[in-house]
């Protein structure tokens, strides 16, 4: 049976300009898995996490200016919670540091790796892990709640704005913008071993990888941000298969020597901290599901496909699409642009907080 994804995108300053993406799994035993959890979120019509879905996309209005102000904002609501007497909190927790668009990005065009880690490790200690939920969670209040949720969504954001900034001004030919496309509350099952063989190292190519549906970060990333912050179990490789995933819309990363040269340092880092590149449950890099199909974009450069699809850097609909019909389609009516945005992440949201938190009301 043939399958493919569609991804109906369109503009979110103007929803009149729509583009239809196509997505081809692997055929494979994890590409079904992938396509078995995606039918799951679209028949139940969840909602698609768009305030951390287009990332690295250099002239999107998502700009430093515009992600370190509302990161302020969630950052404000956070803090202010202490001083609520209906606070359940046992102690006081103040995050002091501050983000401003000139202090999360280096001279150099680097991220502030030291600001982030920081930023990472308050989400980490008031979240905590997906299968150990923290007590400053559970007895937050919704609206805290949520602002601890936005903390990670806008370090990676941000993380990843800034180096694909860095990439374009010093070398263009490793920009590679993506998209996220995290479901809230989405299914997720354990991965099996035999899953750890379509890991990678290798980013880009229009490349469709499982989204990392937990909290932390994988060895990769531990390893590119020098981070001394994650708490013990905080740096995982990915565990799940959910139907959530990362689309990588950059150049390709195999003949890419200076790439190749960063994975034989990482293979040297994870030695010296008592750990294998070889060992496959390690999970090393990203779960690779599926690939985009370019054919639909003839003799376009990469350059020509990421300005070209620039314009359209919002999912309107998802399909699956097996043997020429639709089977299985959601719409997502909502964007970042939109005064209501928020008010229906939340109300996706919150109701599943009553099972595990306190103060819920």
């Amino acid at each position: 049976m043939s399958t493919v994804v569609r991804l109906i995108l369109r503009n979110p300053l103007n929803e009149a300009m729509t583009h239809d993406l196509n997505i081809i799994p692997k055929d494979a035993p994890i590409g079904r898995k992938w396509i078995e959890k995606l039918k799951v979120c679209l028949d139940n019509k969840l909602k698609v996490e768009k305030n951390f879905c287009w990332v690295g996309w250099t002239d999107s209005p998502r700009n430093l200016l515009y992600l370190t102000a509302d990161l302020r904002r969630h950052i404000a609501v956070i803090n202010a919670y202490n001083d609520d007497p209906k606070c359940m909190w046992t102690e006081k927790y103040y995050i002091t540091e501050d983000y401003q668009a000139h202090t999360v990005i280096t001279p150099n065009f680097d991220p502030n790796h030291d600001l982030f880690n920081r930023l990472h490790h308050h989400f980490e200690v008031l979240q905590g892990q997906v299968w150990d939920i923290a007590d400053w969670f559970k007895n937050a209040n919704n609206e805290v709640r949520y602002a601890i949720r936005q903390l990670n969504n806008f370090c990676h954001e941000m993380e990843i704005l800034i180096k694909q900034l860095r990439a374009k001004r010093f070398n263009p030919d490793y920009t590679n913008p993506a998209a996220i496309v995290a479901f809230l509350n989405g299914p997720r099952e354990e991965l099996e071993a035999a899953d750890h063989d379509h890991f990678t190292l290798q980013r880009g190519a229009g490349r469709v990888y499982l989204g990392y549906c937990q909290i932390g970060k994988i060895h990769w990333e531990a390893f590119v941000d020098g981070d001394q912050h994650i708490g013990d179990g905080g740096i995982s490789g990915l565990r799940y298969v959910s139907g959530e995933v990362t689309i990588d819309f950059g150049h390709d990363t195999l003949d890419k020597q200076q790439h190749q040269d960063t994975i034989a340092e990482y293979a040297e880092w994870l030695k010296i901290n008592g750990l294998s590149i070889d060992d496959k449950t390690l999970a090393h890099g990203w779960l690779h599901v599926a690939s985009i199909d370019f054919s639909q974009y003839g003799s376009m450069t990469v350059p020509q496909v990421q300005e070209f699809l620039s314009q359209f850097l919002d999912i309107y609909k998802i399909q699956i699409i097996e043997n020429d019909v639709v089977t299985h389609e959601a719409d997502y009516n909502y964007h970042w642009n939109k005064s209501n945005f928020e008010t229906s992440q939340k109300a996706e949201l919150f109701p599943t907080y009553k099972s595990f938190c306190n103060n819920t009301d």
